[in-house]
């Protein structure tokens, strides 16, 4: 270990941006959701940590997420057919008390 990896790293940690990578030519994005716990309807709300637009509600967590994952899909394909720089919030939205973090891969 160089004394240059912990600097790379302290800065991949600053930027927040979410990665995208290629998958033999299939654009693959991080997406980091918060979920809420389920309201007294039993719902749960989910929503992107750097994208704002992006916000789902489903009967349960997988329901949520699923949802979530639609949405993302069309907010963040919307950007990129139209040829728009996608709004990236860096660094992302805190979860807020009671959420839990997800991660998901996006496949497009």
């Amino acid at each position: 270990m160089t004394k240059d990896q912990p600097e790379k790293q302290d800065t991949l940690q600053q930027t927040h941006a979410p990665r995208v990578r290629q998958i033999q030519d299939v654009p693959v994005f991080d997406c980091h959701v918060y979920l809420s716990p389920a309201n007294e309807l039993g719902q749960v709300h989910v929503r992107a940590a750097a994208l704002t637009e992006v916000v789902a509600v489903g009967r349960n967590e997988r329901d949520a997420l699923r949802n979530v994952v639609a949405k993302f899909k069309e907010v963040v394909g919307g950007y990129t057919s139209r040829g728009e720089p996608i709004p990236w919030l860096v660094p992302p939205t805190p979860a807020q008390p009671g959420e839990t973090q997800r991660f998901i891969p996006v496949h497009f």
